[in-house]
C-alpha cells in the first residue's frame, strides 16, 4: 500500500470511527489485509457455518467483509449452486485470481459466470439471469453500476457510525419486480475460524438499510476486517461548503488543520483534504505558508492570503474543503 492509499484509508477510518479510531486499528486493518488475502481461501481453518436458509436459486449479497470469497466457494461446492457473479470492472483482477482458483480445484465456475454490473450490458444480463432463475452473488458494497452513484436515482442515503453514504439498489428493486428471493450473507473471522450466516428475505420484505444496519453491528465488532476503506470513500455524502462570492468580505480566516494533511513527497507538496479525500498540487511557496500560519497562529484576509499565492481557485477549493475557515 503506498503512501498516497495509507492516507486515504487512514481518514476514512478515522471519519466512520471519530473518536474510536487510532492508529492500533489501521495497524491491525493493515495485518488482516495480509492474513485475508492468504487464508480467506485455504482448506486449513475451521468453518462454522450459522444458516437460516433454504438455499437454491436466489440473489445471494454479502460485503467485503471478512472471508468473503469463501461465500462463493461454499455455495459452488457445499450447495452444488451454479452461482453467477455480478461484479465491478474494477475488481476484475480478483474475479480472475478466483476463476484461476477454480480450475486448480475443479470448481464449475469460468469467465461465464461472470456479469460486470457497470458494464453497458450488465443490468440487462442481471435481469436475464433472473428471468432464467439463475442464482446470483454479488457485494454490495463498492457502488458497482453505471454512472456516478451521487447522482443516481438507484441509490440510498444510508448512515455508517459517523458517516452517510449512498448506496446503490438497482439489483434489489429488480428483485422485487421480479419477487426473486433474496439471502443476506455476513462473513467474518473469529477465534481462528471463518464464520458464514446465511439468512433469507422475501425480496417484498426486504429493507437495504435493515441489512446496512446488520452491517453497521459487525463493522463495530470487528472494525478490521473490512477491506473497502480505500474506496468507501467515492459513496460517502460529502457536504462541502459554499464558496460563492467570498472575496467580497472582509472576515478574517485561519487553516483548520484538522481537516489536511501535507504531503511532501518526491518533491512534490501535495495537500489532502480530509473532507473531501481530494489531492491538492500546492507550490512549496504555499506549504510554508500553512506550516508557518499553524505554527504561529496567524490569521488572515483572503485577499492577503491570495496576493501571496495568486491561486483564487484554489483558495475556494480550501475553504470548501473546511480547511481554510471563517474566524
Amino acid at each position: 500500500m503506498n503512501v498516497y492509499n495509507k492516507i486515504i484509508v487512514k481518514s476514512v477510518i478515522e471519519t466512520i470511527f471519530k473518536n474510536n479510531f487510532s492508529k492500533d486499528l489501521f495497524d491491525n486493518y493493515i495485518d488482516y489485509l495480509e492474513f485475508n488475502n492468504k487464508n480467506c481461501l485455504n482448506f486449513n481453518f475451521e468453518n462454522e457455518i450459522i444458516s437460516e436458509s433454504v438455499f437454491g436459486n436466489r440473489l445471494y449479497f454479502s460485503y467485503h467483509f471478512g472471508p468473503f470469497l469463501y461465500i462463493q466457494y461454499f455455495l459452488l461446492t457445499k450447495k452444488n449452486i451454479d452461482l453467477i457473479f455480478i461484479a465491478s470492472k474494477y475488481s476484475e483482477d480478483k474475479v480472475k485470481s478466483f476463476i484461476n482458483f477454480a480450475k486448480k480445484n475443479n470448481i464449475k465456475f469460468d469467465e461465464s459466470c461472470v456479469i460486470y454490473a457497470d458494464s453497458f450490458t450488465g443490468l440487462k444480463e442481471v435481469i436475464n439471469a433472473m428471468k432464467n432463475n439463475k442464482a446470483l452473488f454479488t457485494l454490495i458494497d463498492i457502488g458497482a453500476g453505471q454512472g456516478t452513484i451521487q447522482s443516481s436515482k438507484n441509490s440510498t442515503e444510508i448512515n455508517l457510525i459517523n458517516s452517510k453514504i449512498y448506496v446503490r439498489n438497482s439489483i434489489f428493486n429488480i428483485s422485487k419486480k421480479m419477487n426473486f428471493p433474496i439471502t443476506q450473507v455476513l462473513t467474518y473471522w473469529e477465534e481462528n475460524k471463518r464464520v458464514l450466516k446465511f439468512k433469507d428475505f422475501d425480496s417484498n420484505n426486504f429493507s437495504i438499510k435493515s441489512s446496512w444496519h446488520d452491517f453497521e453491528n459487525l463493522l463495530n465488532k470487528f472494525p478490521n476486517q473490512w477491506e473497502s476503506y480505500h474506496t468507501i470513500y467515492k459513496f460517502f455524502k460529502i457536504e462541502l461548503e459554499n464558496a460563492d462570492a467570498i472575496f467580497e468580505n472582509d472576515d478574517t480566516y485561519y487553516f483548520q488543520n484538522d481537516n489536511f494533511i501535507l504531503i511532501c513527497e518526491n518533491e512534490n507538496n501535495l495537500l489532502f483534504s480530509k473532507v473531501s479525500f481530494t489531492f491538492y498540487k500546492i507550490s512549496t511557496r504555499f506549504t510554508d505558508i500553512i506550516n508557518s500560519c499553524i505554527a504561529d497562529k496567524i490569521k488572515f484576509k483572503l485577499n492577503e492570503i491570495n496576493d501571496l499565492i495568486d491561486n483564487t481557485n484554489l483558495i475556494k477549493e480550501l475553504i470548501k474543503n473546511k480547511i481554510i475557515n471563517k474566524c
